[in-house]
């Protein structure tokens, strides 16, 4: 196996065939409007209306594990509960919604609810009740109904540290709300500029290449690195900061953990995907 299939096997390892879009409910949304609908698009730029943007969920008593993310990068990732789907979106003029995601999903048995599969089957979707409320309908006709549960994008600012047990705890990438980042790997530091996008050559139908350029919804640009290097550090985290390269794929596995993959360390064994959960103690 080459070093490449080995690198994305990383990712996609328990990944399953998931069964085709089951025939979706009509999910019938919550007394009482939540929060008022941010309206940032999937680029940042202003709407002339409600927007996607925020987490979306079947009301109670429904599996409330069970959501959709759409964030302000034009990524999207949701779970029935347990298993998990991720993608890119685009809410065009209208009703016009474009969903690109994978066409696996891992298979674990739970008390599921298919929004991941409606989410990645809908052509269109519309709003109601000031935008707390969207239908999504697919290609066959099926609507399904799901309340706004927030209304702010899952973001990458903020400090992220690895979950790797053998990480020796003091490294850290630092992803700043104005385009900036400071990472260390415990003693070395470096900085740069970031900018987290869909990535506009996401091709699920390419899958079977083992591509990450390919199936990974995420592309995180990374200009301007720079940094120190001090020899003979026993704390250092050899994955960051140099997971970081100028082209790195990115994918959100929920709100709080994300993956990596630089886009020449794909050809090295001994740098898989670096998987990152959000520092909630710093």
């Amino acid at each position: 196996m080459s070093n490449f299939t080995h690198a994305v096997g990383v990712i996609c390892a328990g990944v399953l065939a998931f069964a085709g879009v089951a025939a979706a409910s009509l999910l019938s949304p919550a007394s009482g409007p939540a929060e008022e609908p941010g309206l940032r698009g999937p680029t940042g730029v202003i709407t002339a209306g409600p927007t996607l943007i925020g987490r979306w969920q079947a009301p109670k008593p429904a599996n409330q594990n069970a959501y959709v993310e759409f964030t302000e990068y034009g990524i999207w990732f949701a779970s029935d509960g347990c298993n998990t789907l991720d993608g890119t979106w685009s809410h065009g003029a209208g009703e016009a919604l474009r969903v690109r995601s994978k066409d696996v999903m891992t298979a674990i048995g739970c008390d599921n609810l298919p929004i991941p599969t409606v989410i990645a089957s809908a052509q269109s979707v519309s709003f109601e009740e000031h935008g707390d409320r969207a239908r999504f309908t697919a290609a066959d006709g099926t609507k399904t109904e799901l309340m706004r549960t927030h209304d702010t994008s899952v973001t990458l600012e903020g400090r992220w540290v690895s979950d790797n047990p053998a990480s020796t705890g003091h490294a850290y990438l630092d992803f700043k709300a104005d385009g900036t980042w400071r990472g260390s790997d415990g003693c070395n530091s470096a900085l740069g500029s970031w900018e987290l996008t869909a990535n506009p050559n996401f091709d699920p139908t390419a899958m079977a290449e083992f591509s990450m350029e390919s199936m990974a919804p995420g592309l995180l640009t990374i200009g301007g690195y720079s940094g120190s290097t001090d020899i003979g550090c026993e704390t250092a985290d050899p994955q960051l900061p140099l997971a970081l390269e100028a082209t790195t794929w990115f994918g959100f596995t929920n709100a709080d953990k994300i993956w990596l993959v630089g886009d020449s360390t794909l050809q090295r064994a001994d740098y898989p995907p670096t998987t990152l959960i959000r520092d909630t103690v710093s």
